[in-house]
């Protein structure tokens, strides 16, 4: 769909899925703040997606969003230029930035050092829920806001995982976080809505992106990891920043996704269908 005119925020904008929505978005004449850690990875991004010209409808907000002042400090930044520069127009907030690293009972009893894993809970905590929730509710008047004076039918999409859904062993730190995200989604979207705010998430399986890596593992391992995690999908394959992409432009549009709302888009592959106890109808 064409964003010309259009107004986005997208965290975790520096890699993976964020990026390669961002990019989409200004490929496609969206005006994007991109939020993430590295500021020079977000202006790859930019760079590569709207040479010349076209840049200016970049912003670029280097922030960590595990720390909460500097998601507030991403918050202010971003309400001052949808102000400013778009005259309090906002279509839609991504809530993108995560990220998880093995945390289990057995994990923390073994670290021997009195933490009985607080401080991994917390950090999933900060980074996948607390930082959406404290950055939707900063930016949650601008939305309804520009509703009143745009006329505009603003969105917040949530990105989660099927961990918030299914569980991993081994990672019960991140499917907490992620079951949190969930919830929140399902919950606020219920106060946002009489405002003619609608707030969604996806929830992916695996999707080719530097996750495997950034939760520890070498490249031959990441490697391995995506080669086993295709039989798991019953499709025959693992997702892409492209899937996701596509999933999160249909949540943002109100002309094909507008009575949807409260609402979280499992995109797996089949991965989480029951298939073991699935029967199989006779043949007659």
């Amino acid at each position: 769909m064409s964003g010309a005119g259009k107004v986005a925020v997208v965290t975790g904008a520096s890699s993976g899925i964020g990026a390669h929505l961002a990019a989409r978005m200004l490929a496609d004449g969206w005006s994007v703040a991109l939020v993430a850690r590295s500021v020079d990875k977000m202006h790859a991004v930019v760079a590569k997606a709207a040479p010349g010209a076209a840049a200016k409808r970049a912003f670029v907000i280097g922030a960590d969003l595990s720390d909460m002042d500097q998601t507030r400090r991403a918050a202010r930044e971003v309400t001052q230029w949808v102000q400013e520069r778009h005259n309090g127009r906002l279509d839609v907030l991504v809530n993108n930035a995560g990220a998880g690293k093995p945390g289990s009972m057995e994990a923390a009893n073994a670290a021997g050092n009195g933490d009985c894993g607080e401080a991994n809970l917390l950090w999933h905590l900060q980074l996948n829920t607390v930082s959406v929730f404290v950055l939707t509710t900063a930016l949650k008047d601008v939305l309804i806001e520009s509703q009143k004076t745009h006329g505009n039918l603003p969105s917040v999409v949530n990105v989660g995982s099927i961990a918030g859904l299914a569980y991993i062993k081994d990672m019960a730190t991140y499917c907490m976080a992620k079951a949190a995200l969930h919830s929140f989604t399902k919950s606020s979207s219920l106060e946002l809505a009489p405002h003619k705010v609608r707030m969604n998430a996806i929830a992916p399986a695996t999707v080719v992106t530097n996750f495997p890596k950034n939760f520890g593992m070498t490249d031959e391992q990441q490697k391995a990891f995506v080669a086993r995690s295709v039989s798991a999908h019953p499709i025959g394959r693992v997702g892409t920043p492209h899937d996701t992409t596509e999933a999160i432009l249909f949540l943002a549009d109100s002309a094909r996704s507008g009575w949807i709302t409260g609402d979280v888009l499992r995109m797996d592959g089949g991965r989480c269908l029951p298939l073991p106890t699935a029967y199989t109808t006779p043949k007659l």
